[in-house]
């Protein structure tokens, strides 16, 4: 198993972990890594399956593994800064795309969330003596509105910030 995927096994334990190796963006692999080596240090098999099987099998190991990968959470958060500033960089040099981009997502998302919800009423009228089709529609129309909302976070984030809570402690002097 490559180890992205033997890394996203371990978010049963620590759910954290997806958004780590996810939002590390070209250093998916070397975040991956970093969660098999603590796997390694914790379990001590040497191959990184038998180490991920020793840990889903041990409580007191699943624990420790827990520990150790929260004890190093300020490296995995740093990688995934990193990939946000290099994303950022690269944005400097060549603009125009990602502008029009954004622009697109930011006028057309939140229209198209309107409508779907729209057509989500019409389905519970209609669909009401099928709660299985109506289930499925249901399903299918909240996973492209949470897509859709997300997309527009994600924009807002990029280009005003990522939180207030970050801008507080900028301002108190405990960040960047």
């Amino acid at each position: 198993m490559d180890p992205v995927t033997l890394a996203l096994t371990a978010a049963k334990f620590v759910p954290q972990i997806v958004g780590w190796v996810k939002g590390s963006g070209s250093k998916e692999k070397q975040v991956a890594d970093k969660f098999l080596n603590i796997a390694n240090t914790i379990a001590g098999k040497g191959d990184d399956q038998a180490n991920m099987d020793a840990i889903s099998a041990d409580p007191a190991l699943q624990l420790e593994f827990q520990k150790a990968v929260m004890a190093d959470a300020h490296v995995f958060d740093e990688l995934c800064l990193q990939n946000t500033m290099d994303a950022r960089r690269m944005y400097e040099k060549d603009d125009g795309t990602a502008d029009e981009i954004a622009n697109v997502v930011i006028k057309y998302n939140l229209a198209i969330v309107f409508l779907l919800v729209g057509i989500q009423l019409v389905a519970v009228i209609y669909l009401a003596e099928s709660a299985a089709l109506l289930a499925v529609a249901s399903n299918i129309i909240g996973i492209v509105i949470h897509a859709l909302l997300k997309e527009r976070q994600d924009i807002i984030n990029f280009f005003f910030g990522s939180s207030l809570g970050s801008k507080i402690k900028t301002k108190a002097g405990l960040g960047k």
